[in-house]
């Protein structure tokens, strides 16, 4: 059996985030309503006496009493409470539901008529309509926005809505009573990379298991994409929680894991499918077809000049002599062998007052690395010392050949902060136009 799983598989940023923080609390603190959506975390969580609670007056605290806010986040009037009480809170409401708080709460106070898609009794819904005094319009459809009687609209959306209702849902927006609609796309990016992968998962497999808490939203949402795409989805609340002897005849299995669901519970699925299938079963990562062509169509241009291979085959009866093979090959092989942007290894050959001297194998030069782009202060006596080492550079320039330490240092940082940013990482920029 062959198993395809999705590459945002797991715990999005913000429940890790959650769980990291609360992994931190000692016991006889307190998390106010369900943490994530996965019995198998909570029951840990209360193991280690950290209580789930649904209200702040549920409960007579001390000083020493922490209050944990979840992803989902809370309204205003909770944190408002919270100060009168004198509680210590920690809020690891998800950065992107904040956004979403902030924006209401904007908006409200300019006189807006807020509008939220999304599911009435989810706790984030709920947590964001308590910052416009709960007065929003929850609506899951473009006939029902059609109806408010409001000049002013402000249309937001949950964070692990279905993507391509909410597109459908303002496409569809043909007449509204108010004179300005501002809309705000606000779902979370890594809801959008989850259900795209889901789709393309769904399309290979000959069957999918999509695993979630019976509460969660966002599984919820995993499961109907399955649906559109295969004939035989599972939805399941636990690895163990499902007769794995209904994929025996399947060859290809797709797992989608919902965002509250931990990594380590895929891998209990695939023990309870070998346990079935008595042989090892082999697994695949699979990624959005977005992804995937952007892959594809991130293709090397040749230079104009370094192409050979048309003006050969016009003159096909004229073979080309040695010489301008020669040229020609030299000419492709130095193109690459070096390319703007590339880091190479190189040996140090020698320290000089103005720098290093580099060689490399199949170099039929050494190459020169002035010390104005090397790291650190230079000091010829220190890399004298140094001579036959290795040292990585970047390449900045062609013809003539130029390295520099110093650029390849600033690349790295940014190709590891942008990184950091795919896994979630909160950044912020500047507007420039």
């Amino acid at each position: 059996m062959h198993v395809l799983k999705g590459k945002y598989g797991g715990f999005c940023f913000g429940v890790k985030r959650a769980i990291d923080e609360t992994e931190r609390l000692g016991e006889n603190n307190y998390i106010l309503g369900e943490l994530i959506h996965n019995d198998s975390v909570i029951n840990k969580l209360s193991e280690r006496g950290i209580k789930t609670i649904n209200s702040l007056d549920d409960v007579n605290f001390t000083e020493k009493d922490t209050v944990f806010i979840r992803t989902h986040g809370e309204s205003k009037k909770t944190f408002d409470r919270a100060k009168e009480l004198g509680v210590n809170v920690i809020d690891c409401t998800c950065p992107f539901v904040k956004d979403i708080q902030k924006i209401v709460a904007e908006h409200y106070s300019d006189g807006y008529t807020i509008v939220i898609i999304g599911n009435p009794t989810h706790p984030e819904i709920i947590g964001i309509n308590g910052w416009c005094e709960n007065s929003a319009v929850i609506v899951n459809s473009a006939e029902e926005i059609e109806l408010i009687e409001s000049n002013k609209l402000c249309i937001v959306v949950q964070t692990t809505y279905s993507e391509e209702k909410f597109d459908k849902i303002i496409k569809k927006i043909t007449y509204t009573k108010a004179k300005t609609v501002d809309i705000f796309k606000t779902i979370c990016y890594t809801t959008t990379k989850r259900q795209k992968e889901a789709e393309v998962l769904s399309k290979l497999s000959d069957a999918v298991l999509v695993l979630g808490g019976i509460n969660s939203n966002n599984t919820d949402k995993l499961f109907e994409i399955c649906q559109k795409y295969c004939k035989n989805v599972f939805r399941l609340t636990d690895p163990n929680g499902f007769d794995y002897e209904k994929l025996k005849n399947f060859n290809k299995v797709g797992v989608v894991l919902g965002a509250s669901t931990p990594t380590e519970q895929f891998q209990e699925v695939i023990s309870n499918m070998e346990k079935v299938t008595e042989e090892i079963v082999t697994t695949e990562i699979v990624e959005s077809e977005d992804l995937k062509n952007a892959v594809e169509t991130e293709v090397e241009t040749v230079p104009e000049e370094n192409v050979v291979e048309a003006s050969v085959k016009e003159d096909a009866e004229k073979p080309a002599t040695k010489s301008e093979m020669e040229k020609a090959f030299d000419s492709i092989k130095k193109s690459r062998d070096f390319k703007v942007g590339q880091i190479v290894t190189a040996k140090i050959s020698s320290a000089k007052d103005d720098g290093l001297t580099l060689s490399m194998n199949n170099a039929k030069k050494d190459f020169e690395l002035p010390k104005d782009e090397i790291l650190g202060e230079y000091s010829k006596s220190e890399y004298a010392d140094k001579v036959g080492q290795d040292i990585r550079v970047m390449v900045i320039a062609k013809n003539p050949i130029k390295f520099s330490e110093k650029a390849m240092e600033r690349v790295l940082k940014e190709e590891a902060e942008i990184e950091e940013i795919k896994n979630g990482k909160i950044f912020e920029v500047t507007v420039s136009g």
